[in-house]
């Protein structure tokens, strides 16, 4: 069997408003919007897939702490300081960095409390 990873997908307490903080934020496309049914939007940068973002409670699930979440998307960015400005000044909290030696790294919160994680290269 052959497989690889397809889209992170991020269960959201207030679909709507953390659609538009993530379009906001990174400058994502959305490649598909599902409404019939249960809600879903997808994400792409550069014509690749990204992120998704369901509803919670359509799928079952009652968003409880994030903090202590095992699994953490890492996103790729050509430019980390002002995307870092951009979280502070749309409600996100920064975690970490940026930092480091060469590729600047850092994490934050997004508004509803999911840890996300980037690394740049500037070769984006």
């Amino acid at each position: 069997m052959n497989s690889k990873l397809d889209t992170p997908v991020i269960l959201a307490r207030y679909y709507e408003l953390l659609v538009s903080w993530y379009k906001k934020i990174f400058s994502f496309d959305i490649a598909e919007e599902i409404t019939e049914g249960f809600h879903y939007t997808t994400f792409s940068s550069t014509g690749s897939k990204v992120l998704g973002i369901a509803i919670a409670e359509e799928m079952g699930v009652t968003p409880s702490s994030k903090t202590n979440n095992t699994l953490v998307p890492q996103f790729l960015v050509n430019d980390i300081t002002p995307l870092f400005q951009k979280v502070e000044s749309n409600g996100g909290k920064i975690l970490f960095g940026p930092k480091g030696q060469g590729a600047l790294y850092g994490g934050f919160l997004d508004i509803e409390g999911n840890q996300i994680w980037v690394t740049e290269d500037k070769n984006l």
